[in-house]
């Protein structure tokens, strides 16, 4: 399940007002709304085992390969609805995951692995900060209570921006966090983290194009993740309707003090977004 749980929320309304060439940007559901959502994901990876002469040797004799690699292939659908706003506090929403399709190889031969679940469902509803609060979720129509786990992947994985308050114009930029899940190595965690930048480009068409780009001057000693990509607001219907983001990260996994397990990943993540029906 969560495979599908970085995405979930991210294609949520965006409320844009022009002003002399500024805009202003703020994460918002709207009510009677209904949104659907294609997610593609494609992932490549390379694990090279590094050691001395006699640790490579233990390797082979024991089947243990100095290399792998693959690739994988997943699709899946996103249907959210939105009810009548309640006052001026919440609003009741839907969300549908459904069609998972998955190709994949290991060291060139074909993977056959089929998602777990056919349907994922989730009830409840979001406040006026656009926090969710769930009620009820199924797993292919069964209750389940992994509610708290449900919403501490989102908040962990999911890819966001917290737009300022205040007017953003033509090539300014936004700062936020973006999180890579990747959970190969033995040890630490499997959230990886980046400062990444947002670039207002340009405005056509009624669309915002955003620039996607890491943060440069973010180091860490285990690993190094960069990103690079491009998110469109449609101004006129209030949501983010394209997202495309490459991903690469390059981790130095340490066994024993010798012996290093080379980590090459890199992810695609696309998400395009039509909104079906709304009377808001």
């Amino acid at each position: 399940m969560n495979k599908l749980l970085p995405y979930l929320l991210f294609f949520s309304s965006v409320i844009c007002i022009a002003q002399n060439k500024d805009f202003v940007f703020e994460l918002k559901h709207h009510p009677n709304s209904e949104y659907l959502s294609e997610f593609k994901k494609s992932t490549k990876f390379k694990i090279e085992k590094k050691a001395d002469k006699e640790t490579l040797k233990y390797f082979d004799s024991v089947g243990v390969k100095r290399f792998q690699k693959g690739n994988k292939k997943e699709t899946y659908s996103v249907l959210t609805k939105t009810k009548e706003q309640k006052g001026n506090q919440t609003i009741p929403i839907e969300i549908l995951a459904y069609d998972f399709n998955f190709k994949g190889t290991l060291n060139k031969e074909k993977v056959d692995e089929t998602f777990k679940i056919k349907s994922l469902q989730v009830k409840g509803y979001v406040n006026l900060e656009n926090n969710l609060t769930i009620n009820e979720l199924l797993i292919d129509n069964k209750p389940s209570k992994k509610e708290n786990e449900f919403i501490r992947n989102i908040e962990n994985r999911e890819i966001g921006i917290d737009f300022p308050e205040h007017k953003i114009g033509i090539g300014e930029t936004v700062s936020f966090e973006y999180t890579m899940y990747y959970k190969a190595p033995l040890e630490g965690d499997d959230f990886y983290n980046v400062n990444c930048i947002a670039t207002l480009i340009k405005v056509k068409k009624g669309i915002a194009h955003f620039k996607i780009s890491s943060d440069q001057q973010t180091e860490n000693r285990d690993y190094t993740l960069t990103v690079k990509g491009i998110l469109k607001f449609d101004i006129k219907n209030n949501f983010t309707n394209y997202i495309c983001l490459d991903s690469t990260l390059h981790i130095n996994e340490v066994i024993d003090n010798e012996t290093i397990f080379e980590h090459n990943y890199s992810e695609k993540n696309k998400i395009t977004t039509e909104l079906k029906n709304t009377s808001w």
